[in-house]
């Protein structure tokens, strides 16, 4: 369990998230509906295109490419707010479908006026990584007052691992991507607070 604001003795036990396949294809159709909207396909930069091939649940869906990382940061959204909900009692979040072509600012909830950004990866990179540069070198700027991190198994599975302030964020080093052209801030695991913690804070704001 994490001690003290991302300065821990070992990484806290990830929160288990199962969803139904009704779920699964609900994101799906909302994820399809917002990469027409924002034209993913069309962009040319290496984050823009996405970095995960084809993503096949069986007997549930079939998730081609160009979708793969639009659905994979919708299905980590949805859990988040299925835990945060079932914890706390009360619909306090909701997963924002709004179609705006800009995006949706980097904040994805907003529990109780605590502006949430999660990041969903699909494999263990040792850290967790959020995007501080694009391509260009311009920087990339976080509206989220916290960020939550999950891990989805292209299955019915979401692993919640963890989360950390955007102020502590901020704090740490760039460093050049492992694919792409842009930065990253890499958060390791060992810096997470546990999800129990996240509950705590946003009961605090009631």
């Amino acid at each position: 369990m994490v001690i003290y604001e991302g300065i821990g003795l070992c990484a806290p036990a990830p929160a288990k998230v199962v969803l139904s396949g009704g779920d699964i294809r609900t994101v799906v159709a909302e994820a399809t509906s917002r990469c027409n909207s924002r034209r993913y396909d069309e962009r040319s930069d290496s984050w823009g295109q996405g970095f995960l091939g084809k993503v096949v649940i069986p007997n549930v869906a079939v998730i081609p490419s160009h979708l793969a990382t639009v659905v994979a940061g919708m299905i980590g959204e949805y859990a988040v707010a299925s835990y945060i909900n079932h914890r706390i009692g009360k619909h306090v979040c909701k997963i924002d479908l709004s179609l705006r072509n800009a995006g949706d600012g980097g904040i994805d909830l907003l529990p109780n006026g605590i502006s949430v950004d999660v990041k969903t990866r699909l494999q263990d990179y040792g850290a967790h990584l959020i995007r501080r540069r694009r391509d260009s070198g311009s920087i990339v700027r976080w509206h989220c007052n916290l960020f939550v991190f999950a891990q989805w198994e292209r299955s019915m599975t979401v692993q919640l691992m963890g989360w950390c302030w955007a102020s502590f964020a901020e704090s740490l080093p760039e460093c050049a991507a492992r694919r792409g052209n842009h930065r990253n801030v890499e958060i390791k695991p060992v810096m997470l607070l546990p999800m129990n913690r996240l509950i705590y804070a946003i009961e605090a704001q009631q």
